[in-house]
């Protein structure tokens, strides 16, 4: 914080924007060997002075030295806006070392120097800086990519695309661009930007995104955007330019202290001529700035310790901090409140087959795809105990579902248009199905053998086993007032599973930059939002939020940019609010510790003739108190365990 006590030209101005900028890179942003460094150099210097003060005296000015050495930063930027007729809490460190020196408090000034740079180590282990280093996104793009020039198939570097290449993608592989299919047909699974958990089946002239993955089919793209134009790289964009204003944000413990830097060099100034030297300086070091950012990290670095016991990873302690405010949660759909595999519901049976027949052929036919529908389908069957005939992979296609030789049968596996499209009739039993399916938002995949539709499989959206009871939890919270859910997912599943859960809002087909502009709109309603989320297309409404979750199965972006992670699912999600509700407990009885402390030797300077020393001494008793109070959770949460391992003891 700066006193703005006279107007400064535009030179002075620019001038002190620089020492604000060194100030900030010193106080946030210091290498830890050069904290280290100097810390060891002023717990030298206090150790001299130790020393010396018993054993020889006339040795005491290498203490001097050493200490000087050590403050040499807080003096030259005190100098520097001394210039400009300015101060803040490196001139207030600088007046108190020198005051102290010149009336020969050396070991007292020694002390303080040591806690300015501890405070500095403290705050550095918990004021992480913001990731600006995304994870690659073209990590699963190949160096090269087919690309059809005439009628020739040419490999090119994917640097070199352009618009209006044509480039080829075959099953297995991700779409390297933005473009539209002008040959071919695919089934595609483009959940991470979407957030849709089931595949999607394009044709001719329809829009295909960077970073999808065919899971079956070959189609040829007219290429619109690649390299940094696509929807997947310009996310990243957004996130790199959201990363500075999230990493101005102070602890809330500091930004209270700087508060009170200038009032205290005020008063002190102002009682000098009244009360001397000695005792304008005891008002000085009665203040609390260094102390409460030496304590406040220690209780934040507790309340992390206890956090990593339930398998929450806080990755800074803005979050402890923030999450006491939130009034708002927001749930991503897929993969956040519902797994990404599907279970097998309904098997519909046509004419004579059986169930098991249906599902043999359908778990055949899906054992070479990868996606979560095809996972789904194998793993019921093997539930059933079906065994599985080899598959020859001379007698498999693929297109908008899959074509397989099974036993002398052509088998075909997909949707209602892949039947369609094939020329395979739909009976009336089976269409009431797929519509009955439809509203509740759940997935049918029909089964053919030689052009007659056998049979269809349901598959139904799982929703995690912890979700209803973590909701019920969140209710419980008199803080959170509202709980939402956004998804790229079709109206109707979203639509089910927000009335299931008993939320209070859903917005269904919701692009990453939608999901964003919501997140923005209910901040703007004075709302402190928090999003859970595991995709892409999570991430940059995660920036938006006030703080983010992420699950430890997400995606590399979505744990990148979260503030927490949780790794042992939603289960741990009610602990993150009761940590950090405690945590505010906690850190106002710290803050009390030092401010009253304060308080009482800055009256005492007036009213009871308090010095320097004195003054020193009221400061050390409220740090002391606060450290015991910052570890007092963890004390308490290692004593509890103690009492649960006795108990559980045969």
């Amino acid at each position: 914080m700066f006193f703005h006590g006279s107007k400064v030209s535009s030179s002075q101005q620019q001038t002190l924007e620089t020492l604000r900028a060194e100030g900030d890179k010193f106080r946030k942003g210091m290498p830890d060997n050069m904290i280290n460094r100097r810390l060891a150099i002023a717990s030298g210097a206090l150790g001299i002075s130790v020393a010396v003060q018993f054993l020889y005296p006339p040795l005491m000015f290498l203490s001097v030295i050493a200490h000087m050495y050590a403050a040499l930063p807080y003096y030259k930027r005190a100098y520097k806006l001394l210039l400009l007729k300015k101060v803040n809490i490196d001139s207030m460190l600088a007046i108190l070392s020198i005051g102290c020196i010149g009336l020969g408090h050396l070991m007292l000034a020694n002390i303080g120097l040591v806690l300015a740079f501890l405070s500095l180590k403290l705050v550095q282990k918990v004021k992480k800086e913001s990731d600006e280093h995304l994870f690659d996104l073209f990590k699963d793009i190949p160096h090269a990519v087919l690309v059809r020039i005439e009628d020739t198939e040419v490999s090119v570097p994917f640097n070199d695309l352009k618009p209006h290449d044509c480039v080829i993608v075959s099953a297995g592989e991700t779409i390297p661009v933005d473009g539209i299919i002008i040959e071919g047909m695919a089934s595609i699974d483009q959940h991470v930007l979407t957030g849709e958990a089931r595949p999607v089946e394009k044709e001719m002239g329809e829009k295909v995104f960077a970073s999808s993955v065919i899971l079956s089919g070959r189609i040829l793209i007219e290429v619109r955007h690649a390299g940094t134009e696509t929807t997947v790289a310009k996310i990243a964009d957004i996130l790199n330019k959201a990363v500075e204003f999230k990493s101005m944000t102070e602890l809330r413990a500091e930004r209270l202290a700087d508060a009170t830097v200038v009032p205290t060099l005020v008063l002190a100034g102002l009682s000098l001529p009244f009360i001397g030297t000695n005792s304008a300086l005891a008002i000085i070091a009665a203040h609390f700035r260094h102390k409460v950012t030496t304590v406040t990290p220690i209780s934040v670095l507790n309340f992390f310790k206890i956090a990593s016991k339930y398998g929450i990873l806080f990755k800074d302690g803005r979050s402890l901090d923030l999450l006491h405010q939130v009034d708002t949660i927001v749930f991503d759909k897929t993969g956040t409140l519902t797994e990404e595999e599907p279970t097998l519901g309904q098997i519909y049976v046509c004419g004579e087959d059986d169930e098991d027949r249906i599902l043999r052929y359908a778990a055949t036919a899906e054992s070479r795809q990868q996606h979560p529908i095809a996972r789904a389908i194998v793993h019921a069957a093997e539930e059933r105990g079906i065994t599985l005939p080899p598959l020859d992979k001379a007698d498999y296609s693929v297109g908008y579902g899959l074509k397989v030789l099974i036993e002398d049968k052509v088998i075909q596996v997909g949707s209602h248009r892949f039947m369609e499209v094939n020329g395979i009739p739909i009976p009336a039993a089976i269409r009431e199905a797929q519509t009955t399916c439809h509203h509740q938002g759940h997935s049918l995949i029909m089964v053919s053998a030689n052009q007659y539709l056998i049979g269809a499989i349901e598959l139904i959206p799982t929703i995690r086993p912890e979700v209803t009871a973590v909701i019920r939890v969140l209710r419980q919270d008199t803080h959170i007032k509202q709980i939402c859910m956004l998804s790229g997912d079709h109206d109707v599943p979203v639509r089910m599973l927000a009335r299931k859960l008993g939320l209070d809002h859903y917005i269904a087909e919701a692009s990453p930059e939608e999901k964003a502009r919501y997140i923005d709109a209910l901040c703007e309603e004075g709302r402190y939002v928090c999003y859970i989320g595991d995709g892409i297309n999570d991430a940059i409404a995660m920036k938006h939020s006030h703080v983010s979750v992420s699950l430890r199965s997400a995606s590399t972006m979505a744990m990148d940019t979260a503030h927490i992670v949780l790794n042992q699912g939603l289960t741990s999600l009610p602990v993150v609010f009761d940590l950090a509700h405690r945590f505010q407990i906690n850190t106002n009885v710290t803050f009390a510790l030092q401010l009253i402390p304060a308080i009482i030797a800055t009256v005492g300077v007036f009213v009871a003739d308090i010095g320097l020393v004195e003054a020193f001494v009221f400061g050390w008793i409220g740090l002391l108190a606060g450290l015991v109070n910052g570890t007092v959770p963890i004390l308490i949460y290692r004593l509890k365990s103690l009492m649960l391992a006795d108990s559980q003891a045969p």
